[in-house]
């Protein structure tokens, strides 16, 4: 699997002529996270001396978020407009948490 930047961006815009006029815009970002932690912890009880209590635990988070926006501003003539906008577009995420523990 090919490897993204993390952020990339574009915009662009034409006309046709007098009457329309197109413009638009990408954004993308990406992020990850990890995380890694270790405990440990020696218990002395008098009833079972000796007891360990181990937990280890991962997390990812691996954010990627597109944004979308796009344009059509179309002039018949000089009384009359017609404004086609395209709000934002995107937006995807994902987390993954992973623990374990033991007690001996």
């Amino acid at each position: 699997m090919a490897s993204l930047p993390p952020a990339a961006s574009a915009s662009t815009t034409a006309k046709s002529g007098a009457k329309i006029e197109a413009s638009g815009s990408y954004f993308y970002t990406r992020r990850k996270n990890q995380i890694a932690r270790s405990r440990q912890r020696d218990y002395v009880l008098a009833a079972d001396p000796g007891q360990i209590y181990s937990e280890n635990s991962r997390s990812t988070d691996d954010d990627a978020t597109l944004r979308f926006d796009a344009r059509i501003d179309y002039k018949p003539d000089k009384r009359n407009r017609l404004l086609f906008p395209a709000g934002p577009v995107g937006g995807k995420g994902k987390k993954t948490r992973i623990t374990s523990s033991a007690v001996r």
